[in-house]
């Protein structure tokens, strides 16, 4: 990648993203350019279901810990 300068007093730009930001950044003065970043998992506008085989009753924690199963 290409070295980006600081249009402010020309230190070396840096890369970063934490969370929900993400942008570049100078080493020398903190200008920086900064955007929203949002994880793709939080974009998934994916409808999903999940049921039970047998008729038992599911509470909430249950439902949380099964859908945290991966395939």
């Amino acid at each position: 990648m290409d070295r980006i300068n600081c249009e402010i007093c020309g230190g070396e730009m840096e890369y970063r993203r934490d969370k929900t930001t993400q942008g570049w950044y100078c080493t020398n003065c903190e200008w920086n350019v900064i955007t929203s970043f949002i994880e793709p998992i939080y974009e998934d506008a994916t409808t999903y279901n999940v049921f039970s085989i047998r008729n038992i009753q599911v509470g909430a924690e249950q439902l949380k810990a099964i859908s945290k199963i991966k395939k």
